[in-house]
């Protein structure tokens, strides 16, 4: 999903204006105002900031591991609802974070001497993820529109371009031809969902359990039993050419999957599609500052191995408590909850006295470069000259996006299978050096297949056990930063919730 900035104001170009505007969205989850942004916080220390222990409220402390975006709005979100209830628990708050960095799946660079940021990760937000844009706005981070400007684009099926947005008349005109009837279409359905998916920021409904009651709160459910192609084809009219390429293009873009997703994730994609944000200094700044708010103390290069749990005190009999290990060691003394915002079957935590069996989701791998001092050799393309962004809308193509600047000489490039120096070499049509090119890999989201509808349980649960929660459980329906913010935030008021009860 990281290569919107080349991909969304191409989109807004063939959707004739298909997008709703919903006049009231400015009212949900709108916390403002948070507290201001701490002048020249060191992010580098291990505590952001003493939490006061004393007076009569009980004091309740409470594990996260991860420091992503689940893990850091979940700490943010539990600071900020206990500040609004003086009489609930005071709550000491602890991040195990098994790197030494904070922003998780986000993996901001810079290159060159004009030092141009890359996100090598997750990329981009839109304007209707309002805990990200609210972010933006009261931590002061500075965030810039994606647009295309005067790149050029086209769609490669292996073997010769079968569209091209670029400068000539003749082309721009066969492109919209070509699929502004099926884009229209398809944006329909997308802003559909949106508007459903909306209704999930309001807080005057309470926090959901289940990943299943979430999506049915807002009827979006059904949309994980049908395939993407068949709900655009069979039920939107968005037509097979529209579907099979520039929908395909996006869904590769986004998901690094073909039109067989589920309709869900097809919706999902087509609405970042539509136009998007992404910060100027990286968007770790979010999950910096979420941490810097929090009251939190972070250990960073501390793995949690271990999650046991126990009985409480010596008059308590109920094993609603837990011991943790992190790096062979174990914590000293226990948690009263504990929110594992990691994917579990990466995490390698053994967990202990819990009837704990989860099925393990599928993540996708993405292989991505950024590569300097080079141009693309057009010749690869089986053409004379290439558009700046190229998009390889089908599986013959392990690459789904390539984007290159002659004038900066340099390319960024996307793929569902490792990139080998090999074959840059036949992009570039040279033998780079190995200080050209930078690589990333990683595990990025869960595949979005198609579920079964009599499946006992479609998501992993969000309470694994008695105060054991789990932030990553929603993403196999949908996967972005925001909706794991979203997760953290739900699950900072079941946190609470289960604390008074």
């Amino acid at each position: 999903m990281y290569f919107c900035d080349r991909f969304t104001s191409f989109v807004a170009l063939v959707t004739f204006g298909s997008q709703v505007v919903l006049a009231q969205r400015q009212t949900y989850w709108d916390l403002s105002p948070f507290n201001t942004p701490l002048d020249g916080a060191d992010t580098s220390r291990s505590s952001f900031s003493e939490v006061s222990a004393t007076g009569k409220n009980p004091v309740k402390r409470i594990a996260i591991i991860g420091a992503g975006a689940g893990g850091s709005s979940a700490a943010y979100f539990l600071n900020e609802y206990a500040k609004k209830n003086p009489i609930g628990p005071q709550l000491e708050i602890e991040v195990f974070e098994k790197s030494d960095r904070i922003g998780g799946r986000v993996y901001p660079r810079f290159f060159g001497q004009d030092h141009e940021k890359y996100e090598m990760g997750a990329n981009a937000f839109i304007v209707d993820n309002y805990n990200l844009m609210n972010a933006s706005r009261d931590f002061q981070i500075e965030k810039e529109a994606n647009e295309l400007g005067d790149s050029t684009l086209g769609l490669y099926d292996g073997n010769e371009f079968v569209a091209l947005n670029d400068n000539s008349w003749s082309n721009q005109a066969a492109f919209y031809y070509r699929y502004s009837w099926g884009s229209f279409r398809a944006n329909r359905f997308a802003n559909s969902v949106k508007a459903q998916f909306l209704k999930l920021y309001d807080e005057s409904l309470p926090p959901y359990r289940t990943v299943e009651e979430m999506l049915k709160r807002v009827d979006l459910l059904q949309y994980l039993f049908q395939t993407s192609r068949d709900v655009l084809i069979n039920e939107w009219s968005a037509g097979p050419v529209y579907t099979d390429e520039l929908f395909q293009a996006i869904s590769r873009n986004i998901y690094a999957s073909n039109s067989s997703l589920h309709s869900l994730a097809g919706a999902i994609a087509l609405i970042a599609a539509q136009g998007s944000y992404t910060t100027v200094g990286g968007n770790d700044q979010f999950f910096q500052k979420y941490l810097e708010h929090s009251g939190a103390t972070v250990h960073f290069n501390s793995p949690v191995t271990k999650i046991k749990r126990v009985p409480g005190d010596s008059d308590d009999l109920v094993w609603n408590r837990y011991i943790l290990e992190a790096g062979g060691e174990r914590i000293s003394g226990t948690f009263d909850a504990v929110v594992l915002a990691t994917p579990f079957h990466q995490s390698d935590i053994k967990v202990l006295n819990l009837d704990l069996d989860l099925e393990e989701v599928p993540y996708r791998t993405v292989y991505v470069a950024v590569i300097e001092d080079a141009l693309v050799n057009p010749g690869f393309f089986h053409a004379d000259a290439i558009p700046d962004v190229i998009f390889g809308f089908n599986s013959s193509e392990s690459f789904t996006v390539i984007g290159h600047s002659p004038k900066t000489r340099r390319a960024n490039i996307e793929a569902v299978e490792p990139i080998s120096m090999e074959w840059l070499s036949k992009l570039f049509n040279s033998t780079l050096r190995s200080d050209q090119v930078t690589f990333q890999t990683w595990k990025a989201y869960p595949k979005m297949v198609v579920k079964e509808s009599d499946a006992e349980e479609i998501f992993p649960p969000i309470n694994l056990g008695p105060s054991f929660y789990y932030v990553n459980s929603v993403e196999s329906a949908i996967s972005c930063m925001e909706v794991e913010v979203m997760s953290g935030r739900n699950i900072a008021r079941l946190v609470l919730d289960d604390l008074k009860a």
